[in-house]
């Protein structure tokens, strides 16, 4: 793996040098896919959410009201635990879009990035220890 671009730390968010289309590769170094979705995490509990990500335009049959309207615009119709998904809100996220019929989209938290290269995210995790979508 090429050098670190970027290594987590109390300074800034990784997730905001997580760029959609990047690869992505578990504590093993095997690929698991690439990145489709990055969601910053709640910056502040009464300004709007930030999002990193044009997929994620909201539905005029959503409920626009906040947080039940960034639940329904960020997680569709996952079937997430609702403290799982009040984590993944609170500390932001990267959606990885696992190639495969059958095989189950991941979500990876901030603390489970090692680094940012050129060549893609290192996680500290591996595939089994991510979170199904």
């Amino acid at each position: 793996m090429a050098d670190p671009i970027f290594k987590p730390n109390a300074d800034f968010n990784i997730l905001e040098h997580v760029h959609e289309g990047t690869k992505v590769f578990d504590a093993n170094n095997r690929e698991l896919g690439t990145v489709d979705r990055v969601f910053l995490g709640e910056q502040d509990a009464h300004a709007p959410t930030t999002v990193q990500s044009a997929t994620l335009i909201p539905s005029p049959n959503l409920a626009p009201d906040f947080p039940i309207g960034v639940l329904q615009r960020v997680f569709g119709q996952d079937e997430l635990p609702e403290t799982l998904r009040n984590r993944l809100l609170q500390h932001g996220f990267v959606h990885v879009n696992v190639p495969g019929l059958l095989r189950p989209n991941r979500y990876v938290l901030p603390d489970q990035i090692t680094q940012v290269t050129n060549e893609g995210i290192v996680l500290k995790a591996t595939k089994e220890e991510l979170i199904k979508e």
